[in-house]
């Protein structure tokens, strides 16, 4: 049975220009509770990880750290509800996989209702089919995220799109071939060393979803 083919997103970093947010809501958070703002680009180095990478040197107790996360994620939400960007090229790709007859998926490491309202509240809002965030599983490169929109997105092929080497190693554990997408922290040597079949700079230097397919 032909089941057709399936293409992965990760979402910040890769859809979602979300570095400011990200960001700025940690800062927000580490002002409101006392502790001190952490440079720019030691975050951007954490964005697309669980979000626990994003205050690991403050070595906070478990319970501590609960309430932190909780403060960073209400303060997400709002910006959330205002404003999330998309890379250039990604609107009318994702229109383009559409037209092809490719399912679309999302596997991120934000937390699912967070995922949700994020896609909800943005140009990606109607072009998804699934969306997998965390939900009490690790995060990427973990597989596990990957392996849930499989799970509901039967396909005879698949292909991960992400812009860290977590995205790529999540996929070569799932079994399935990854596309780097050259735009945040690391760079083109890195996404390919991890096992990317294909980097890119952006989705506007994809020639076509089709030619993805011939990979």
């Amino acid at each position: 049975m032909n089941l057709g083919q399936t293409f992965i997103f990760d979402l910040d970093g890769t859809l979602i220009d979300s570095k400011n947010q990200i960001i700025n809501s940690v800062n927000a958070t580490r002002s409101d509770l006392g502790y001190e703002n952490r440079h720019p680009n030691e975050l951007f180095s954490r964005i697309g990880l669980p979000v626990e990478s994003l205050f690991d040197e403050l070595h906070l107790e478990e319970e501590v750290l609960k309430q932190v996360i909780s403060c960073f994620r209400e303060k997400m939400k709002a910006s959330i509800k205002s404003e999330n960007p998309v890379f250039p090229g990604v609107t009318k790709f994702l229109e383009e996989v559409r037209s092809d007859g490719i399912k679309i998926g999302l596997a991120t490491s934000k937390p699912h209702e967070l995922a949700k309202l994020v896609v909800t509240n943005s140009p990606l809002n109607g072009l998804i089919d699934f969306i997998q965030g965390i939900e009490n599983f690790p995060g990427k490169p973990d597989p596990e995220v990957i392996l849930r929109v499989m799970d509901n997105l039967k396909s005879n092929q698949y292909f991960m799109f992400g812009d860290r080497i977590e995205d790529i190693e999540a996929a070569n554990a799932s079994g399935i071939k990854s596309i780097g997408i050259c735009q945040g922290f690391h760079s083109k040597a890195e996404l390919i060393n991890a096992g990317a079949v294909k980097v890119f700079e952006s989705f506007e230097s994809i020639d076509s979803p089709k030619s993805i397919l011939l990979l």
